[in-house]
């Protein structure tokens, strides 16, 4: 099941947060993507009463930006990030958004598999893009008109 996550739900973000990414947001950083920044949209994917994944994205004028996507390692291999995104183009569609842009750690060779099978395309590059450690990131986007 997927739901739109709130600050009631801040203790699990922060357990995927720190348990599945590099440079997890801090909580202070979630507070306010789920409270006071009204571009951002954060939904949870739940497996019974567990949150098991999450996707957090901004839609601006006709545009997403993926943020982050993140799925606790025992329930990965299972289609939840596909889900996720599905669920997101389904969302940004409905908003009249046209493309989905994200950034990804240039060595993150498996996220950038993941994009691919979702036919996003690298687009540009950004350099030293990352801290923790100093990294470029690719961009790379996604048309979603016409899909």
């Amino acid at each position: 099941m997927i739901k739109r996550l709130t600050s009631d739900d801040l203790a699990s973000i922060m357990e995927i947060e720190t348990s599945c990414l590099q440079n997890p947001y801090t909580q202070e950083q979630f507070a306010y993507e789920l409270s006071d920044n009204p571009c951002a949209f954060i939904y949870g994917y739940y497996v019974e009463d567990k949150l098991v994944g999450l996707i957090d994205y901004w839609i601006t004028f006709d545009c997403v930006q993926l943020c982050k996507i993140a799925v606790l390692k025992d329930y990965r291999k299972q289609g939840i990030g596909h889900k996720l995104m599905e669920f997101m183009y389904e969302q940004a569609k409905k908003e009249g958004c046209e493309h989905v842009l994200l950034e990804v750690r240039k060595s993150n060779e498996v996220a950038q598999a993941f994009y691919e099978k979702q036919d996003f395309l690298v687009i540009n590059e950004r350099k030293n893009y990352y801290d923790n450690p100093r990294e470029d990131a690719l961009v790379m986007g996604k048309i979603l008109v016409g899909v």
